[in-house]
């Protein structure tokens, strides 16, 4: 058994929701609206992209009785969840949660949470998603030793009203310091700042939670001979195997990046791709462009590079509006609501394709004639590829501008990137040896999670190639070697 406390978080933009939150059932005609709240929540407090229909299907539950699944899929679709509920008259009620960490029809978890809510144990089943060893999450058990100091510090948590995720994210010193001034007026214990440390450190591990409202979760391994899933489920998840390709499996990704930009003006009109950087997004469209399709930078095809304003992006698109044009790392662009509403303008899937802009500084132009300098609106026919690092939990602002263009979304482990430069050692620097490559990236995969830019956001094929540009330079080796760990 787990013990769960009940701790208070606040969601603010999800305010017109709390009906259901407080509730373990929510009502029929709002089923559909929780269901996509709760894959927002997911997708929020995982950072990564969460998927489903919002419609429940059937199967038999374990003990017999016949429940609604709903699916869940994160990332890449070989981690998923589904919440199963029962239907009463009037409402759903959540029974049980299933967790899958690889393709198969079965799961490998169960957690029996019947009466609770999702929001109540949003923590948990986050952490049991992202355990690598599903099961072993634990949050706040009970444990009788040190209570007191537990109880002192859960009182102080419940009376300055922080969450969970401030209690992790900020120093000891600034929160022993409030501490120490509450526990002066109201838990008068003078506890020094190094057992604070210690007893907060427990806290927040869940290694002595002492409360008295806890809840309990038990997180059972499935059982598969007791399971029966509908035909339809098991359809599902043989077309899932034949056509889902993970968000991890680089050369999955880069295929499907290909073939979108191999279709751009015919099956799509605007591409964006996104996370994790240095494994050529970039590279790829070019080459696609420039070896496949034959365009020419400038006369066919171009690339906006860094921050770009509404108005640039107003002339870019008037200037160019029936050649492809690059938005490479223009993160601004999808920050700024002017901007966002020229791409949904562009990128409109039925009808004219209008872009305009009211501001001054675009409809006030005028040339020496005094004619207008724009055409304001002008239609758009070309194509737009916006290529960022950013996670798609990064672009909530674009959602309608997402909904207009196909995605390609990277999400590959430093461990997966590093066997993949080793694969493509042959095609990168072909001039150059395969020994010279070999010695590089043998010094580059022991050292390279320790370079400068790993330490912000990982190790890239970018970092590989610098690396080379240092060793092949005719420098000594202790000097490029120097170079590679403190500059890259």
């Amino acid at each position: 058994m787990i013990k769960l406390q009940k701790y208070k978080r606040l969601f603010n933009e999800e305010n017109i929701y709390k009906s259901f939150f407080k509730e373990a059932s929510i009502g029929k005609t709002n089923m559909i609206k929780a269901f996509e709240l709760y894959r927002k929540l997911l997708q929020k407090r995982l950072k990564k992209s969460v998927y489903t229909s919002g419609v429940p299907s059937d199967f038999v539950f374990s003990i017999g009785e016949k429940v609604l699944g709903v699916m869940y899929y994160i990332g890449s679709g070989k981690n998923r969840i589904r919440m199963n509920i029962v239907p009463n008259a009037s409402s759903i009620q959540l029974v049980s949660i299933d967790f899958w960490n690889k393709m198969t029809y079965n799961p490998q978890l169960t957690m029996l949470c019947s009466g609770l809510n999702v929001i109540q144990i949003l923590d948990l089943i986050v952490e049991t998603i992202i355990e690598k060893e599903m099961g072993k999450t634990q949050i706040f058990t009970e444990k009788r030793s040190s209570g007191e100091s537990f109880e002192l510090l859960s009182r102080w948590v419940g009376d300055i009203g922080k969450d969970l995720d401030y209690l992790k994210s900020s120093k000891v010193t600034r929160l022993y310091s409030d501490f120490e001034k509450w526990d002066k007026r109201f838990g008068k214990s003078g506890m020094s700042q190094q057992m604070f440390r210690i007893n907060l450190g427990k806290f927040l591990t869940g290694k002595g939670i002492k409360n008295k409202n806890t809840a309990e979760v038990s997180i059972i391994k499935a059982n598969p001979e007791k399971r029966i899933e509908t035909s339809e489920e098991k359809h599902l998840q043989q077309e899932l195997e034949k056509y889902k390709i993970s968000e991890e499996d680089l050369k999955g990704s880069i295929k499907l990046l290909k073939t979108l930009v191999q279709g751009l003006g015919v099956v799509t009109s605007g591409i964006i791709v996104t996370g994790t950087p240095g494994v050529g997004k970039t590279y790829t469209t070019l080459d696609v462009l420039e070896n496949y399709l034959g365009k020419k930078l400038d006369s066919d095809y171009v690339s906006v590079t860094g921050t770009i304003s509404p108005i640039e992006l107003f002339k870019t698109l008037h200037d160019n509006r029936d050649k492809t044009i690059i938005l490479d790392d223009c993160d601004a662009v999808f920050k700024n609501q002017d901007s966002v509403n020229m791409l949904k303008g562009a990128l409109q899937t039925q009808g004219l394709r209008r872009v305009s802009y009211s501001k001054a500084s675009i409809t006030g132009k005028k040339d020496d004639e005094g004619m207008a300098l724009f055409e304001n609106p002008f239609e758009f026919s070309g194509q737009i590829i916006a290529i960022t690092n950013l996670k798609t939990s990064e672009l909530a602002l674009i959602s309608p501008v997402e909904d207009r263009m196909n995605q390609v979304h990277f999400n590959i482990s430093q461990a997966d990137l590093i066997s993949y430069v080793e694969e493509m050692l042959s095609h990168i620097y072909p001039h150059v040896s395969m020994e010279i490559k070999k010695y590089i990236f043998d010094f580059f995969k022991k050292f390279g999670p320790y370079y400068k830019s790993a330490q912000k956001k990982g190790i890239s094929i970018r970092s590989y190639t610098k690396t080379l540009d240092l060793a092949i330079s005719g420098m000594p080796e202790e000097a490029w070697k120097t170079l590679a760990l403190n500059t890259l």
